[in-house]
């Protein structure tokens, strides 16, 4: 895998999650143009399964996203480490991550472990298209 593809992968999971961190506080406007940064970027088919071990499918979690828009304080924070990219044939990409949140700087950092099947696309917001997600909760 190049090093170009590598930190292209690594910018698009940032980019992704400061997105998150900016909804959930609310300091970016509850729009569509704002939402279509992250309803852009995710594959029909895209599914993600959290640290519960549910299937949500990707109209799930576009409604229960756009529904959670300001729901957390503006101290909320997303500090993702540790992202490792492999190849998975042209243009497609497993990413592992770690995403570390937490409500506020008196809260602890909350930790999960996630691995991302992406794909390049030149029409999707970050360039790429996510297809699907695993979050696993780390102690």
């Amino acid at each position: 895998m190049s090093h170009a593809d590598a930190d292209a992968c690594r910018r698009e999971i940032e980019a992704l999650h400061v997105f998150f961190e900016g909804w959930f506080r609310g300091t970016i406007d509850a729009t569509e143009a704002a939402f279509a940064r992250f309803v852009d970027a995710l594959a029909d088919d895209f599914e993600i399964i959290p640290p519960s071990g549910t299937r949500v499918p990707r109209a799930t979690l576009l409604v229960s996203v756009r529904d959670s828009h300001g729901s957390h304080p503006n101290t909320f924070e997303i500090d993702i480490r540790g992202v490792q990219s492999r190849s998975l044939a042209d243009g497609q990409f497993l990413v592992v991550y770690e995403e570390w949140q937490r409500e506020s700087a008196q809260t602890p950092w909350a930790a999960r472990v996630s691995s991302a099947w992406l794909s390049r696309n030149p029409r999707a917001p970050g360039g790429f298209t996510w297809h699907h997600v695993h979050e696993t909760a780390r102690p």
